[in-house]
């Protein structure tokens, strides 16, 4: 019945590429070193997200001093909250409490902004950073994870931890042990498995390649975000149908 709803409504979004084809033009003389494929990769993040997850104001900030991030940039998930809402594809759980408490942290779901007496139509958007890794030639493992919960304590004030994301983005999935340690991070930790863009006929494939393929919230995350329907979204492929 959902889907039958959404493939109803109004095609309307379509994959911009334009980042991509620019790079891959202004660059054809390097194509084969790996900083051109790293940077391909990471644009290729930033095109799934803006397009997928509706993240937008996303820059590559990666380089020699990035500090562990590659790409910063902000995340609406009202957006995805009140369109499903507005289409009745969610429903929130009331019994759900106003906040949670992970290893002695105390929060409150963001979707209490979207509720209620107090509500707010458009609050202030969470923070990305974003590291990549596509040169890994092994899974996410517990090294990668601590060097990113490093790289969010260097960046983030513990004032900002509850509106500031940290994301893994790479083609590989996490190992066991790299998700057990990601769960028990007392910071929000996102994993995001992102494809590399393969090569036909001697031109890269932007349609077909280079997707979203899986998407994992930490469980400090998922309190966070709980309500909201991020994994709704994207498994009714909302981005599809969205008209902002």
């Amino acid at each position: 019945m959902l889907n039958k709803f959404l493939r109803r409504l109004p095609q309307r979004r379509y994959i911009n590429n334009d980042n991509l084809v620019k790079y891959i033009k202004d660059n054809e003389l390097i194509k084969d070193s790996k900083v051109f494929q790293g940077t391909l990769y990471e644009y290729t993040v930033i095109r799934e997200l803006e397009q997928k997850l509706l993240m937008n104001q996303l820059k590559k900030v990666g380089g020699a001093h990035d500090g562990g991030v590659d790409i910063t940039g902000k995340w609406a998930v009202g957006k995805i909250f009140h369109s499903l809402q507005d289409r009745n594809l969610i429903n929130i759980d009331n019994h759900t409490p106003k906040r949670f408490v992970i290893n002695d942290r105390s929060a409150m779901p963001i979707y209490q902004k979207f509720i209620g007496q107090n509500a707010v139509k458009n609050p202030r958007p969470l923070d990305i950073l974003v590291q990549c890794k596509a040169f890994s030639l092994s899974k996410i493992g517990p090294k990668h994870i601590r060097e990113l919960v490093g790289t969010y304590w260097s960046k983030v004030s513990p004032k900002k931890v509850n509106r500031t994301f940290m994301m893994i983005c790479s083609p590989h999935l996490p190992t066991r042990e790299g998700l057990k340690l990601l769960n028990s991070c007392n910071i929000p930790l996102l994993y995001v498995q992102v494809g590399m863009l393969n090569l036909m006929n001697n031109e890269y494939d932007l349609e077909k390649s280079g997707s979203l393929l899986n998407y994992y919230e930490n469980e400090y995350a998922s309190k966070l975000l709980q309500n909201i329907g991020i994994k709704e979204w994207l498994r009714l492929k909302g981005h599809k149908n969205w008209e902002g």
